[in-house]
């Protein structure tokens, strides 16, 4: 089930009650979702567009997929994926890690040339059936990102932090 993935379509009437159902969601699970993924999902910045810390009109600087290792032998493994993006005013950039990843998905639609993902248009923060964090991404030319994961931790970089 999702909430505001589908808010590009629909009148103003129905985008609110989306979005205020998707919050009645986020606070129902509140006390399953880890403190991160929660505070991400209800930020007042999140979906404001006029605040720079906000992921809409973000563009993608770089995905990282990645098996850190322990144990005598290298095997214990898991998968982190960390996300930076070139915020929507290009004066700083979010980063957002997940780690322990046990499931992603990227989907891109077809084309007959190469092309970049476009915007970051809508995200989603939803609790697993597993009680693990699944965090959906819908970018302007239809690619659309699943991560499921033990968190989403948000980072803001300032330009000039950089």
């Amino acid at each position: 089930m999702t909430f505001i993935l589908d808010t590009l379509e629909g009148d103003q009437e129905t985008v609110a009650n989306r979005f205020s159902a998707y919050y009645r969601y986020l606070e129902e699970v509140r006390d399953k979702l880890p403190e991160n993924a929660y505070s991400f999902a209800t930020a007042p910045w999140h979906y404001d567009p006029r605040d720079s810390k906000c992921p809409h009109d973000s563009w993608l600087e770089e995905m990282r997929i990645f098996e850190p290792a322990e144990g005598e032998r290298q095997e214990v493994r898991r998968i982190k994926i960390v996300i930076r993006l070139l915020g929507s005013y290009h004066d700083g950039f979010i980063e957002l890690s997940y780690p322990d990843v046990n499931k992603y998905i990227i989907e891109t639609p077809e084309s007959d040339f190469a092309s970049a993902h476009g915007d970051w248009i809508i995200d989603e923060i939803r609790l697993s059936e597993h009680g693990r964090v699944i965090h959906e991404v819908i970018f302007h030319r239809g690619t659309r990102l699943l991560i499921e994961s033990n968190d989403v931790i948000y980072r803001w970089i300032s330009q000039k932090d950089n």
